[in-house]
Formats: C-alpha cells, structure tokens, sequence
C-alpha cells in the first residue's frame, strides 16, 4: 500500500479534503488521494487505519483463495464507502479499477465520534448495515443459476444506481465482471453477445452498454 502518512505530507495526489461524509450523523475530517487504474489501495492482513469513500472512479475489493484465483466481492462507484473493518486488520484488498479520487478517514476518528456522539454511533451503524445489504445482494447475483442470470441481474444493479438515460459505461473490464460472477471471460462475453442479440442491450463498445428493454433483462434475471 501507499505510504499514506507521507503522501499527506508531500507529493500532488494528495491534499486535505473538506469534511467527508461517511454517512448520517457521521461527517470527518479526512485527506484526498488519488490512485492510478490498478493501483493497490491496501492489502488483505494490512492494518485497517482508514475508511474510504469514492469520489470518483471504482475500486474493487477482492480475495485470493488458496490456489492464487481472484475473487471479486465488490465495485465500489462514486458515493460508495469501503474499507471499514470490524478488526483490527484488512480482510480483503482494495485496487482501483479506473484512476480514481478516494477520500479517507482515520478509523480513529470514526471510532472517537461514535463513542462521543449518539449522531455518529447512528451513522457507523447505518454504514455497516449497507455493507451487509451490499454483501447480501452479492450473494443473490452468485445464486443464480445460469451465466446470463447474473450479467442480467449485474446490468440491471449497475443501471438502478447510476445510469441517467438508460446508458451505462462499466469502468470494470470482462475479467473484472467474471471474477465478480464466478464465472469465465468467455462466458460472461458470450451472454453479452445473446443479449445484444435479443435486443435486450446495445453494445456500442465493449464498455458503453445501453439498455434496450428492461423487461427482457428482468425476466432472464427472475429466471
């Protein structure tokens, strides 16, 4: 990881930001960081010293299981928080999947505002629950059965979040989404392939997907 402290101190991809909102009630003090496309954030068995949230960009939270495969457990887009443990160390890493513009808060301080102030206890409390709902949708996606199931139900996620006019550009490559869904690169490329194929989705660029008929993909999602 970055030598975080040094970087406060020195160097132009970092200064110190305005308040951060982690959550209701729990609004820090806290730095700006800006990370390249694949660049490490921290590492699994780190300490876990900060709390993140995206300012711009993606991260993505992953763990190596014991034969070295990758496993993605989460995007983190902009609005998103991450990194906040109940231990004392990390129990995943973090990369950024595009360049990225983080805003990091000491979990010092997270944890001095949650015992001081019933506001902050309220906001770390509601944090922790979105990571838990987040964690539990994950699960939902990997419990369908088929490939196209999950891309199906993996677009839809991404356009209820963010997309404006029914367009969306992944910031994740194919590989990235394989490993989200547990499945192969061709496997995810050839369900979006039949889903342009269906008229489901349009495929201007390998990154730029348009949503044709929502209806479709519901339907293959509630497969």
């Amino acid at each position: 990881m970055r030598d975080i402290a040094n970087a406060q101190l020195s160097g132009p991809t970092s200064r110190i930001a305005d308040a951060v909102a982690l959550g209701p009630g729990l609004v820090l003090q806290g730095t700006r960081m800006r990370f390249k496309r694949n660049e490490e954030i921290f590492g699994q068995a780190e300490p876990a010293e900060y709390v993140y949230r995206v300012l711009s960009g993606a991260v993505r939270t992953i763990r190596f299981s014991a034969d070295g495969r990758r496993h993605i457990l989460a995007f983190h887009l902009p609005g998103d928080v991450f990194g906040l443990e109940s231990g004392a160390d990390h129990t995943l890493s973090a990369e950024a999947v595009a360049d990225a513009e983080l805003a990091l808060v000491r979990r010092s301080l997270i944890d001095s505002a949650a015992a001081e102030d019933v506001n902050a206890a309220q906001g770390l409390i509601a944090l922790m629950q979105r990571q838990l709902a987040a964690a539990q949708d994950h699960a939902l996606v990997l419990g369908r059965k088929g490939a196209g199931e999950r891309v199906a139900a993996f677009i839809l996620q991404l356009t209820d979040r963010f997309a404006t006019n029914r367009e969306i550009d992944l910031p994740m490559s194919r590989a990235d989404i394989a490993d989200y869904l547990a499945l192969t690169i061709e496997t995810v490329s050839r369900a979006f392939t039949q889903m342009e194929r269906d008229r489901a989705i349009a495929l201007p660029s390998s990154r730029h997907v348009v949503l044709r008929d929502r209806c479709a993909l519901e339907m293959l999602d509630a497969a």
